[in-house]
């Protein structure tokens, strides 16, 4: 008589996953009977039949799984009644889990032996007894469906590995390119804040998240953001703190959570989805980079933390050239001040004229409305035009009389002698055509070169009216200062034919503001300058303009020296 196998109780259900149901359902549609499961690495059921009462912990059951997998290929066990074939279930190309079919055992007259019952929850198989087949038959099937499964999971992990380096490659190119953009832009002289809101702006688009910010590692300094902003300043500093003083090293240098509603700064940051915080510094970090709520239900991956690692760095390595962008601001700063004050000591009865004559080119450029740059070339140019007078000998320079036509070219060759002084200073090459084309006319006939008209620079031609204005208020050796409306007479005249009658133009139009530039010495404006000069680019920093003096006229200031 048969035995009738009788429905598991729901006491000894156990729970299944999705994934595990999947498998047992396919193995059950493959061999028309029950299949079990096992987890692998704790040898316990993680999913068994809920229509037969067999007991699938039995030792003997047990035994096997150890045996499947310790060898990787199926195995086939005769338990009285039962047959248990049991099957290796590769993931990553490991034995992750065993799967047993409880089959009849097979006897010659099979066919005509009553069939066992089963009372099926889910009869979603066309089979309403357990199957059986001879021996050999099961067991070459079982390799068959075995290997069939295992080269399913190779694929999956030829597809997962594809995927993962098309993630890897699509990461790469992000990289290079916000690496190149950022280092095609990074400069010594760059402000903090220009730099680092070009970097977030940077992560902020190739990361696709709702947030980045820069977190110096000085409390004194601000928290730098872009986006949407996920907290508050405070709280982002936290919890950078709280995530790198992480005892595990890999979590100081990188770390990544993508379930931020399960830590403890869910109550805290209700708005913060996941994060993702990037040290700047291995060592001594100047900072990290955090990037919060990623858009995508995956979350942050390495891939993320790969493109946010480089940029970090070149923040890194911004932050050493900001100290050696203040040593050079004050050295250039110094070596200006050295050289208006030697201009002054040469030539004491024009003392200040340098200053009063930087001031008057701004005056004149932000009445010509021009930007700010070009206003910092004029202060530095305006106090460094008549430099090259070091180079003047004193009893020419100090002369009451007329001066002879000799000791007017030596006078004369100031212009490129200041040029020759200050050409291997690249931060005041911007300046140096106002200092050589100063003595220009408008008309034509100046020096050094006495081109004429718009061939002459801009910053020279506003320079010859700044200089023009000053000495006629002055008082010189050879004779007083000019009466105002003598300066005004003078200027009007000269219009066209000295000096650019649009720079003329702007000096009678803030003709006040002119004559109350009266202060001497150097104060807070040059070190407003020297730092504009510091930010801009000059001519010959890639190799693209290098001569600013004409070949010809390099060889006139040996001879002016004769």
């Amino acid at each position: 008589m048969a035995t009738v196998l009788v429905a598991k109780s729901s006491a000894r259900a156990v729970h299944q996953s999705s994934r595990h149901i999947k498998h047992v359902n396919l193995l059950r549609q493959e061999f028309g009977t029950p299949f079990g499961l096992f987890e692998a690495s704790h040898l316990h059921a993680i999913s068994v039949p809920e229509d037969v009462d067999y007991d699938f912990q039995c030792t003997g059951c047990l035994q096997l799984v150890r045996r499947v997998i310790a060898r990787g290929e199926p195995e086939l066990w005769t338990d009285g009644s039962y047959q248990l074939l049991a099957l290796p279930i590769w993931k990553a190309e490991k034995t992750t889990m065993v799967a047993i079919g409880l089959f009849r055992s097979w006897t010659e007259n099979s066919e005509a032996v009553g069939s066992v019952s089963i009372t099926s929850k889910n009869a979603d198989y066309s089979s309403s007894s357990l199957a059986s087949y001879p021996p050999r038959c099961l067991e070459q099937w079982a390799v068959a469906v075995a290997e069939r499964q295992r080269m399913s999971d190779k694929l999956q992990q030829v597809e997962r590995r594809e995927t993962e380096l098309g993630g890897q490659l699509e990461s790469s190119g992000k990289m290079l390119q916000v690496v190149d953009r950022l280092a095609g832009r990074l400069r010594i002289s760059d402000r903090p804040e220009r730099f680092q809101k070009l970097a977030l702006t940077s992560l902020l688009e190739s990361l696709s998240v709702e947030c980045v910010a820069w977190v110096p590692a000085s409390p004194n300094d601000p928290v730098a953001m872009m986006g949407q902003c996920a907290a508050e300043e405070d709280r982002i500093r936290r919890m950078v703190q709280e995530a790198t003083t992480n005892t595990d090293p890999r979590a100081r240098r990188c770390f990544l959570e993508n379930q931020v509603h399960n830590t403890r700064w869910a109550i805290a940051c209700p708005t913060v989805r996941s994060i993702a915080i990037v040290s700047a510094d291995e060592e001594k970090p100047a900072g990290w980079l955090v990037a919060f709520n990623k858009n995508s239900e995956d979350g942050f991956s390495s891939n993320d933390a790969a493109l946010m690692r480089p940029v970090a760095s070149l923040l890194n390595v911004y932050r050493k050239n900001l100290n050696l962008y203040v040593d050079l601001k004050e050295l250039l700063f110094g070596v200006v001040r050295a050289l208006a004050s030697a201009i002054d000591a040469k030539d004491p009865y024009t003392r200040g004229h340098s200053e009063r004559v930087a001031r008057i080119a701004v005056s004149l450029g932000r009445q010509m409305m021009l930007g700010t740059d070009e206003l910092s070339n004029l202060y530095l140019a305006g106090l460094l035009h008549d430099v090259g007078k070091i180079g003047i000998e004193d009893q020419v320079l100090k002369k009451p009389d007329k001066l002879t036509p000799s000791e007017y070219r030596h006078v004369m060759s100031h212009v490129e002698i200041g040029v020759s002084i200050l050409r291997e200073l690249k931060r005041l090459r911007h300046v140096l055509p106002g200092i050589l084309h100063h003595h220009e006319r408008f008309g034509g006939g100046g020096y050094p070169s006495g081109i004429k008209g718009d061939e002459i620079p801009l910053i020279a031609r506003i320079l010859a009216v700044a200089d023009a204005f000053d000495a006629l208020s002055s008082d010189r050796p050879y004779r007083p200062g000019r009466r105002p409306g003598e300066v005004d007479q003078i200027l009007r005249q000269g219009a066209n034919d000295h000096w650019d009658p649009k720079v003329v133009e702007a000096a009678l139009a803030c003709w006040h503001e002119l004559s109350a530039i009266r202060q001497r010495g150097l104060g807070e404006s040059l070190r407003v300058a020297v730092d504009d000069a510091l930010h801009q680019d000059y001519p010959g920093a890639d190799g693209s303009q290098r001569s600013i003096l004409p070949p010809q006229r390099l060889s006139h200031t040996a001879r002016g020296q004769d």
